[in-house]
């Protein structure tokens, strides 16, 4: 039988979600630690399309730990209410609190002291956002097939109700309490990888996601992603419940949103906006990106406004340029798709399947 991801429902003040969190997934969160340190924090050089990436430094658990500290003062600016989620886990898994911090941080810990070219996990991704007038229904429809190598039952869905902001409902990791999803004001939010052309002490990706996900509107997107300093370059597809699709490429520099020319959003894994993708260091790091785009994006077109949820299912179980096609099966070490997302927002709804489209079966989880 085909895994599923199981669902973890949550609700109360931000300490309350974090105590219910950490009580539901405690004896994953030691694997989940691991797979951080084992993978994403003892990375050799690895040869990417005719480049290394650099090799993460030889530190200690307790270097590791004693660096999630470096974060904490910008996680009380950005994020305060999300670090009383952190002791809430930290409290009812029995773990310290900057293993709590750490699952939130996850490699960037790391790599926010790279330099030059940066540090960072190879990952692939395909990511979408589908405005109504290219939808068979005339609905919102968003998503992405999410390529990372970890083992499936490290993740799960999190419906979060929060005290003080709307419902959120996301596929994540164990420990960690916000990743890709939607929320009850029709915002959906889903990412993918950008080649990593520098680094910094910053906002990592992940209470980026956790802000966006307490907006209502693409405009407080906006303003959110102009105060957002981030630790590497990462692309950001939204939606929210006027009807609006956004597309952002946010860099530790800058934050660059795509113009809608064409009522939807297509993103792989390099960069589509001005100045970053004319840079010839900023090149993708993986070769299938451009053709994978160009395929995603011929797609859409071709069958632009007949789009719906099983057709979408069938895109992203597609193998043209097999294996490092839309459905993606392992080339480089682990890289595969792990989780396939459609999300229609506006009916508060996600669609999930785990491991490759290809050979899963969808779930439907609802907000």
């Amino acid at each position: 039988m085909a895994h599923r991801f199981p669902l973890l429902k949550v609700r109360g003040s931000h300490y309350e979600i974090g105590l219910q969190i950490g009580e539901a997934v405690r004896d994953l969160l030691p694997r989940v630690i691991d797979q951080i340190f084992y993978h994403e924090l003892t990375m050799n050089a690895l040869p990417v399309e005719g480049r290394l990436t650099p090799s993460v430094p030889p530190l200690s658990r307790s270097q590791i730990l004693a660096r999630t500290r470096d974060f904490l003062p910008l996680f009380e600016q950005y994020c305060p209410q999300m670090l009383d989620e952190l002791r809430g886990i930290a409290h009812s898994a029995q773990l310290s609190f900057e293993e709590a911090l750490l699952l939130q941080i996850r490699g960037e810990v790391i790599y926010a002291y790279g330099t030059g070219t940066g540090i960072g996990t190879v990952v692939g991704c395909s990511s979408f956002a589908f405005s109504r007038e290219v939808t068979k229904d005339g609905t919102l429809i968003a998503g992405q097939n999410w390529d990372y190598p970890l083992d499936l039952e490290l993740l799960h869905m999190l419906h979060v109700t929060p005290d003080d902001g709307p419902a959120q409902l996301m596929m994540t990791f164990a420990g960690l309490t916000s990743y890709m999803g939607i929320n009850s004001a029709g915002i959906g939010n889903f990412a993918n990888a950008l080649p990593w052309g520098w680094c910094q002490l910053g906002i990592p990706h992940y209470p980026f996601k956790w802000r966006v996900l307490r907006e209502s509107s693409l405009t407080g997107l906006r303003k959110l992603a102009a105060e957002t300093r981030t630790v590497q370059p990462g692309n950001y597809v939204f939606c929210d419940g006027s009807g609006e699709i956004g597309d952002l490429e946010l860099t530790p520099e800058s934050a660059v949103w795509l113009e809608n020319r064409e009522g939807f959003f297509v993103h792989t894994n390099h960069f589509l906006g001005e100045p970053n993708a004319s840079n010839p260091e900023l090149r993708p790091f993986l070769a299938d990106s451009i053709p994978r785009y160009e395929r995603f994006h011929s797609l859409v077109n071709e069958y632009r406004g007949s789009i719906d949820v099983p057709l979408m299912q069938s895109m992203l179980s597609d193998h043209d340029n097999y294996p490092t096609s839309i459905c993606r099966h392992e080339k480089y070490p682990g890289i595969c798709t792990s989780a396939s997302l459609i999300a229609e927002p506006e009916q508060g709804v996600m669609h999930v399947c785990a491991g490759n489209p290809c050979t899963g079966d969808y779930v439907t989880y609802y907000l």
